[in-house]
């Protein structure tokens, strides 16, 4: 006989004479806190049509305490599944990390929203920087993982092919480059960001669900800009108004080389990506686009790739991952 669903030991347990349903059960070390005792299920083969299968419904309740009608005598090849409570949860919890009045490890409900959990945790602090929130989330963090692996095994197989077609000229990247782009991308950390926007959440003009083991960093105030990719001198510079995107380029030794000047890009604080007016990077309003907190990304020049088309999918991959475990790691 078979048993499954919400009992401590589901399986296939050897049928004895007489046996009935609540033998069955205590022989699976009984009931889980989430079996639903109403009601429970019996699928029999038909003695006499083998092709045939019957449901027999029962009291699992009056069957555990011994009633002759709910306590049905089990047959050879009789299963039982013994059903969850509807809408029954595991504890699930959240994580309140940073400048926050309570920050920790919340229980929360189905169904709760980040709003919800916020009031609950009191708000944040007079330091909080809500617009460079840092949400993960697992299921994310899992397909990050994957998309992970399978981009440094495609980038492998591209390398290959390339590297035996092509001499590695000054214009083109070393093998030691590459090499280490590839170490990078194998050695990298999935966050499981979820790019969101806290202050629009706590207005109530966004809502978001929360899921057992996600994540909400908020961190203190930031005063600086950094700058990083194809640089003489990726480093971070304090925010100052009106700075432009090619002043804080000035400020890290220029560009390199291999830089793709037209390709820029702005990771904002929050996590999504900025893409710059009409107008090209170096207007005069681009200043505008800066806020503290923002990372300026200089991408390499896809004349510099050897043809990898994969090569700037890997490194922006590495950069929007780097930027969001620096942010947790100010914590």
């Amino acid at each position: 006989v078979e048993i499954s669903g919400n009992v401590t030991f589901p399986g296939i347990y050897p049928l004895m004479i007489g046996g009935e349903v609540s033998d069955l059960i205590t022989a699976a070390g009984g009931l889980l806190e989430s079996a639903y005792v109403k009601q429970a299920e019996i699928t029999r083969i038909v003695a006499s049509d083998g092709s045939k299968i019957e449901h027999l419904r029962f009291d699992l309740e009056s069957a555990m305490k011994g009633d002759l009608q709910s306590n049905i005598t089990l047959q050879s090849k009789d299963s039982i599944n013994v059903f969850a409570i509807p809408n029954w949860q595991e504890n699930v919890k959240v994580e309140l990390k940073g400048e926050l009045k309570f920050p920790g490890t919340y229980t929360i409900r189905r169904g709760e929203t980040l709003t919800e959990l916020l009031e609950r945790a009191g708000g944040f602090s007079q330091f909080a920087e809500q617009k460079a929130a840092v949400f993960t989330r697992a299921s994310i963090k899992e397909q990050e993982e994957k998309q992970l692996a399978r981009l440094s095994t495609e980038l492998r197989r591209d390398i290959a092919s390339k590297s035996f077609q092509n001499s590695v000229s000054s214009n083109t990247l070393s093998y030691e480059e590459m090499n280490m782009l590839l170490n990078d991308l194998a050695s990298v950390e999935a966050v499981g960001r979820l790019v969101i926007d806290l202050p629009l959440i706590v207005n109530n003009q966004q809502n978001l669900v929360l899921q057992d083991g996600d994540t909400l960093y908020v961190p203190s105030k930031r005063d600086s800009i950094s700058v990083i990719g194809e640089v003489n001198y990726s480093t971070s510079h304090l925010y100052k108004s009106g700075v432009s995107v090619d002043d804080y380029i000035a400020l890290s030794g220029g560009l390199k080389e291999r830089a793709a000047e037209d390709r820029i890009y702005i990771i904002k604080a929050n996590g999504s990506v900025k893409i710059p007016n009409t107008g090209g990077w170096f207007a005069a309003n681009n200043a505008e686009e800066l806020e503290p907190g923002d990372t300026i990304v200089i991408p390499m020049d896809a004349g510099h790739m050897d043809k990898l088309t994969l090569w700037s999918t890997a490194t922006q991959i590495l950069y929007q991952l780097g930027v969001a475990v620096a942010a947790i790691g100010s914590l």
